[in-house]
């Protein structure tokens, strides 16, 4: 069964739980319209010099399941029980936003796909109202996942256990639990503060990610999708040449952001340029969290 609610629905539902919910943590998303608008830290209460780490959240929407006719057990003879969910990864001869994302984590950031366990909007609005829709969320690592080859990919959601098909592996998903226990790690280990820290340990793990994305280039990437092309010129080109290497293409990108940064005035509007960023080539969400 499809899903009837928007990944905008989704996504905010969710954020605004991460936002009010969890106790000691603040998990404060940086959306640069309301930096424009010069909301104090983007409308939330974030700290300048206070400890602090970035994750980068990408929304999916599930389908589900419902009969033993899915593909996960009818083709794959996966030990599921319906009913259950699936949600699918961009298929890499359309976009390679999951290598991109893969990337990104292996240069030492905080990556994770979000997907409901619901898919109706009476079941968003019921897990709104009882702040249950990180509960009903499972989170996954792109390196759970891994190198995917050309072709169609999904990953089926039962309770914990993630399966990934078509090559078929399962996995465990994360709980919201499991988030926070990983991002409470994470502000431990790391000396991180709002402000020019933060700045330069995102611009460094972007052009960090450069390298991963010339690797994975070398392994499995041999052109990029017409969003970067977009992001880049203002609207997709055709010049009949060969497309350049995507990690070229990130490289340049990279140049004009850290420029971009360099020009901009006050903390928070470096950090948005950095927020557009991530939505723009990676599809994620920023998420700055700080302890309370």
């Amino acid at each position: 069964m499809a899903p009837d609610i928007s990944e905008f629905s989704y996504g905010f539902a969710l954020t605004n739980e991460l936002v009010d919910r969890y106790g000691d943590l603040r998990f404060a998303p940086i959306f640069p319209s309301l930096l424009e608008e010069g909301k104090p830290g983007g409308g939330y209460d974030l700290q300048i010099g206070g400890p602090t780490f970035p994750i980068f959240v990408q929304f999916k929407l599930s389908h589900k399941m419902m009969t033993r006719r899915a593909k996960e057990i009818s083709r794959y003879k996966l030990p599921i029980i319906p009913p259950f969910f699936r949600f699918s990864i961009m298929d890499s001869r359309h976009s390679k936003q999951h290598e991109m994302l893969l990337s990104l984590e292996n240069a030492g950031n905080e990556v994770f796909y979000a997907a409901p366990r619901f898919h109706t909007h009476e079941e968003l609005n019921a897990a709104f109202n009882k702040n249950s829709v990180s509960a009903d969320s499972t989170f996954v690592r792109p390196s759970t996942i891994g190198h995917l080859t050309p072709g169609s990919h999904t990953c089926a959601i039962d309770h914990s256990t993630i399966h990934i098909c078509s090559e078929p592996f399962s996995a465990e998903g994360l709980s919201v639990q499991d988030l926070r226990n990983s991002i409470t790690g994470k502000l431990d280990e790391n000396l991180l503060r709002f402000g020019p820290d933060l700045t330069e340990f995102l611009l460094d793990r972007y052009q960090r990610a450069s390298e991963r994305i010339e690797d994975s280039e070398n392994k499995a990437l041999m052109a990029y999708d017409q969003y970067i092309e977009t992001y880049m010129y203002g609207r997709f080109q055709t010049t009949g040449q060969p497309a350049r290497p995507i990690g070229l293409r990130y490289r340049e990108l990279v140049s004009s952001l850290s420029e971009k940064v360099s020009l901009a005035e006050g903390t928070f509007e470096k950090i948005s340029k950095l927020s557009e960023f991530s939505t723009n080539i990676f599809g994620a969400q920023l998420f700055v969290v700080q302890r309370k």
